[in-house]
């Protein structure tokens, strides 16, 4: 289990300029959860942070996309794609 931000180690720093009263807002919504203003803000941030990057990586279809996608893998190589296929790739080529 990873411990609580709170209770890691914290050598990286980011710094960041808002008006007095984003900060009041923050650390009153802090203050709510009773968490230090760090603890809320990492709370909120890393969540959304780590939502985003895995939506990035995810292409969604609709129905009828996803056939076609499956239709095209289906279909017979191009030679281009049979010559593709025969080069080595980047995870299977000793670094």
């Amino acid at each position: 289990m990873i411990a609580p931000a709170s209770r890691r180690t914290r050598t990286a720093r980011l710094d960041l300029r808002l008006s007095p009263e984003n900060r009041e807002l923050i650390a009153q919504a802090a203050q709510t959860n009773d968490m230090t203003l760090v603890d809320y803000v990492l709370s909120v941030v890393i969540p959304a942070a780590r939502r985003d990057v895995a939506e990035s990586r995810t292409t969604y279809l609709s129905q009828e996309a996803w056939n076609n996608f499956l239709a095209i893998l289906d279909e017979p190589d191009t030679t281009a794609m049979a010559a593709l296929r025969q080069h080595p790739t980047r995870w299977d080529t000793p670094e």
